[in-house]
Formats: C-alpha cells, structure tokens, sequence
C-alpha cells in the first residue's frame, strides 16, 4: 500500500468509525433517514465537498460535488421516477461499485435486522469496513490517475443495455 493511500486511509478511519457509530445509535426507516443523510452530508462537507441538500424534492436526498463541479455523488435517481439510495438505482445512471464484505461470523444473520444492526459494531465489522473504504478509495484513485482504466469503465457502462 502506498504511503498517500495509507495517510488518506488512517486520516479519515476516526470519522468512518464516528459514522457507522451514528447510523448504529439511530436507526431509521426507508425514506425517513434524515439524521443519516445529514450525517452523510456533514461528513462530505467536512473534506471540501458542496452539498446540495434536499435535493430533486427529495428531503433525505443530497448531491455532493468536489473541486471540479461534477457531480460525485447523487441519492437520487430521479428519470427513473425513484429517489433513493439504492446502488441499484444508482447504476442505471453512472457506473457504480457496490462491494459487499463480512461483518459477522453467523452465516444466519440476515441484513437489514436487529441482529444485523448489532454486529455492526463489532471489531471484526469495522476492520472489514476499513478494508472495504481502502479499497474503494484504491480504486477511486486508479480511475482519477490512470485514464485508462476510466475509459475501460465509460466503455463497458455505456455498452449496457439500458
């Protein structure tokens, strides 16, 4: 791992951790997630970015942008007459990752329960989150370095039937 990567890593673990904590402590249903969209939107303004917020009439929805004015992040899709934050949704609109990583050890837990909720703030779920953001933040770094590999990307997305 690089030197930058790992600095840029461990100078936002403390907020990721912070976040995870206050998504845990306040548990919201569909489309009533004002306290963590919130949370989100604090965080992106935290490190340089615009948040548009509400947004697309959506109260829980934002669009945040960085330095160059493009979009960097939308919860919303909203020509599919949805506004979410679905990475299913999302894809339709911009190439996305969506990564999946462990954060039990029971294969029985099933997502988006109390149980689940719970071993969301274990040890083992936070190292696989930080695992997972490093990733993400690799890969993010590829594309905005190596403009091949953004093309690849453009490529294959715009080669989707839509």
């Amino acid at each position: 791992m690089s030197e930058w990567y790992q600095e840029a890593s461990d100078a936002i673990r403390e907020d990721m951790i912070a976040l995870s904590d206050s998504l845990f402590s306040h548990p919201e249903l569909g489309y009533e997630e004002f306290a963590s969209s919130e949370d989100h939107a604090a965080m992106l303004r935290k490190y340089g970015f615009t948040v548009e917020k509400p947004y697309l009439g959506l109260e829980t929805g934002y669009r945040a942008t960085y330095d160059s004015g493009k979009p960097a992040h939308e919860a919303s899709a909203p020509e599919m007459g949805i506004n979410a934050l679905d990475a299913g949704n999302v894809s339709y609109v911009c190439p996305t990752i969506h990564p999946y990583f462990p954060i039990g050890t029971d294969p029985s837990v099933a997502n988006h329960t109390r149980e689940f909720a719970a071993c969301t703030q274990t040890d083992f779920a936070k190292d696989n989150m930080m695992t997972a953001a490093q990733a993400m933040a690799l890969a993010g770094y590829r594309v905005i370095t190596e403009p091949e590999t953004l093309k690849k990307i453009r490529d294959e997305f715009e080669a989707m039937p839509k």
